[in-house]
């Protein structure tokens, strides 16, 4: 496969987007785009600022009794392990979803070069 192809480029020129086929401006209005793995970090990074919040405001209230502060260790563990699978998952999501889309550009290909 041709990986110069125009369905698989992000930077298209008007001129170039009005050559395409109904197909396959169709097929590179749907390409995958990293934009889910960006909001996955995007919305982490909210929650660890409101975790880093809550501790601030927990530290100030309760002067962290010692029986206490295992609990916020597992909060935080357990927000960096949320974190990781989040992260891997999206990653994932991601390459699934960009090998479907090749996929499928292959096969609108093989349909265009049997015509």
């Amino acid at each position: 496969m041709n990986y110069n192809d125009k369905l698989f480029r992000d930077d298209l020129t008007d001129a170039e987007i009005k050559d395409f086929s109904s197909e396959e401006l169709a097929l590179w209005v749907i390409r995958p785009n990293r934009s889910v793995a960006a909001e996955a970090k995007t919305w982490m990074k909210v929650r660890v600022a409101l975790l880093i919040a809550a501790t601030l405001y927990y530290a100030y209230a309760y002067r962290m009794n010692g029986e206490q502060s295992p609990l916020i260790f597992l909060l935080y563990c357990y927000e960096f392990a949320y974190y990781t699978v989040r992260k891997e998952k999206a990653v994932l999501e991601d390459a699934r979803a960009r090998e479907e889309y090749h996929q499928r550009v292959k096969k609108l290909r093989r349909r265009q070069s049997r015509e």
